[in-house]
């Protein structure tokens, strides 16, 4: 055999290597990209060099999942001359969790992290921070790179040790898997071509799941087919709080014409219940420490919890928290895919809802006044609710 032949036999043999011995963590991998669509929140891909070349395969792809962000940063993406620069930055301690820091990561996002050799600093940083954020880290690497090589982050682990869940693109130590006579060096990588297939797996079997699920998949149509560029122009839009790719702010800030956050992709159910909401919310219904501040043209003031659970009652779905100075939470609600924050404009400053920790009603309810507050605020809303015919609601 030539030598194209033998690396297309190698080729094939780590592809089928990788679809045995990978499929728990590929369904797993899936399941968690669906499982963070559906709720609203999101993904993103990162790598350094060419490892990078995955992040960008994901993003923008025809086929490929609209809600996956790729993560860059300069002289992570071969970007810069001598491009042998690119292997000195990659073993920065500490500037990984910076380019953590600059994206919008937070709780219940995922982050797919790329890294045949594992052992670098920016990547196992960035995975670490990831972490602190809350979100889950999916790990594709090379564990037998992995047992060959020191690490070189100081903590002596490999990005395999850091992640939630790590998988294996079964590749050989230093990735070319073809020898040709008389050349010292192997050649033919298989990372690339493997860890491509393995992602679009992954993709594919998030598509399936969330279709299963009776949602809309966002996912990318060619540019160059008829009706693609509609298509690709209302997936953008539908899914533009969970997309940053394309030049808008990070942070999205409640345009003045919009009642509340995530008011553009709320059922209408969200917004009669807004409505109703606005004849129910009065002072003994808003936060004691807050009743200075309220007034009928300001009535969202100090309600946001009492609100979210209220909310969660008739429409199910999470109550997620905002971390604010004083120790408590700014709560809104997840359901589906939808989030919003029905109490929103109370604030004059935006609000970050990446980083949002998930809560429950226990714990906010061990407070007595509360608890009495939420009662009080559903004693008021359901007649409201009954006389402005909402049904749907009545068996909450």
């Amino acid at each position: 055999m030539n030598a194209m032949t033998r690396y297309y036999e190698n080729l094939k043999q780590v592809l089928d290597t990788a679809f045995e011995t990978q499929a728990a963590g590929l369904e797993t991998a899936a399941r968690w990209f669906s499982e963070a669509t559906l709720i609203g929140k999101n993904i993103f891909a990162f790598g350094c060099s060419h490892a990078g070349l995955l992040a960008l395969e994901l993003y923008y792809r025809t086929g490929g999942m609209v809600n996956i962000n790729p993560v860059r940063a300069p002289g992570m993406n071969l970007d810069v001359d001598p491009v042998t620069m690119t292997t000195q930055m990659e073993r920065m301690p500490g500037y990984g969790a910076i380019i953590a820091d600059s994206q919008p990561i937070g709780a219940g996002d995922v982050a797919l992290v790329h890294s045949v050799s594992g052992r670098n600093c920016v990547p196992i940083d960035f995975a670490l921070r990831c972490r602190e954020k809350g979100a889950r880290v999916i790990a594709l690497t090379s564990f037998a790179a992995g047992r060959a090589s020191a690490s070189r982050h100081s903590s002596g682990k490999h990005l395999v040790d850091v992640a939630d869940l790590a998988l294996d693109n079964c590749g050989c130590v230093g990735d070319g898997s073809t020898v040709i006579e008389g050349v010292p060096e192997k050649v033919g990588p298989t990372s690339t071509a493997v860890g491509s297939a393995m992602l679009n797996v992954v993709v594919a079997r998030a598509v399936e799941l969330i279709a299963g699920q009776g949602e809309e998949a966002p996912v990318f149509m060619s540019a160059n087919v008829d009706g693609g560029d509609a298509h690709n122009e209302r997936m953008l839009s539908r899914y533009r709080d969970n997309v940053f790719y394309m030049g808008h702010p990070r942070r999205e800030e409640l345009p003045p014409e919009q009642p509340f956050w995530g008011y553009a992709k709320a059922d209408a159910r969200v917004r009669r219940l807004f409505g109703c909401l606005l004849q129910a919310w009065a002072a003994d219904t808003c936060a004691p420490r807050m009743r200075d501040r309220w007034s009928p043209e300001d009535p969202t003031v100090g309600q946001c919890s009492v609100t979210a659970f209220l909310a969660q009652d008739l429409l199910g779905g999470e109550v997620w928290g905002i971390a604010l100075p004083d120790g408590g939470y700014h709560c809104f609600n997840a359901v589906g895919r939808m989030r919003f924050d029905l109490t929103s404009a109370q604030f004059s400053t935006r609000l970050d809802y990446g980083q949002a920790v998930l809560q429950t009603r226990e714990a906010h309810f061990e407070k007595r006044e509360k608890y009495e507050r939420y009662l009080l605020l559903k004693e008021r809303l359901m007649p409201v609710l009954k006389a402005a015919g909402e049904t749907a609601f009545s068996e909450a």
